[in-house]
């Protein structure tokens, strides 16, 4: 068995007041886990205009400090939102070494390319969220097409050897997905 950790939500580590300090007391409570990552949003939108390169400035700014506690900054994986455009993963990779969470789900949501998204991340893709998206996010992926999710697992399959976490939140859900991974 192997963990990710999923930092607290709405660390607000895009904006100029992120919780660096309740990011960093996270990640050493659980290093005894040896996760494969830590998983953390960066949210502080909205992501347009000349909010952008600010946001990304913070977000520089706050996953440098978070290095103190995780030694490593390639194990803080950067998970896309769908709130945000997707260039700003991009961005934040090309400021400082940290990895990708790429979240099919929420780029589902968004009606993009999961496909060229994770392309475009690939190599420093160390985890993939999947769930399902219809009347709410996170659902079963029973609620996609298989001409939607066909295409995405084929390309995990042969390019992905990370980890995949199915991103359900209650036992129905997941039951419902597992079948989807065959």
């Amino acid at each position: 068995m192997t963990y990710t950790v999923h930092l607290p939500l709405n660390l607000g580590l895009a904006g100029s007041n992120g919780n660096v300090d309740l990011a960093s007391r996270t990640i050493l409570a659980t290093m005894d886990l040896y996760p494969r990552g830590f998983i953390t949003h960066v949210e502080d939108g909205p992501w347009t205009g000349r909010y952008e390169m600010l946001h990304v400035e913070n977000s520089l700014k706050s996953l440098t400090a978070i290095k103190r506690a995780v030694g490593d900054l390639a194990d803080i994986c950067v998970e896309n939102l769908e709130g945000e455009p997707p260039r700003m993963i991009n961005l934040m990779m090309e400021g400082v070494p940290v990895s990708c969470c790429v979240d099919i789900g929420h780029l589902w949501k968004q009606g993009l390319d999961a496909i060229a998204h994770l392309k475009s991340c690939l190599p420093r893709t160390r985890v993939v969220h999947i769930h399902g998206v219809s009347t709410r996010d996170h659902q079963s992926l029973s609620v996609m097409s298989a001409s939607e999710q066909d295409p995405v697992f084929e390309f995990l399959k042969k390019q992905f050897n990370g980890v995949l976490t199915i991103e359900v939140f209650n036992e129905a859900d997941l039951l419902e997905s597992l079948p989807m991974l065959k």
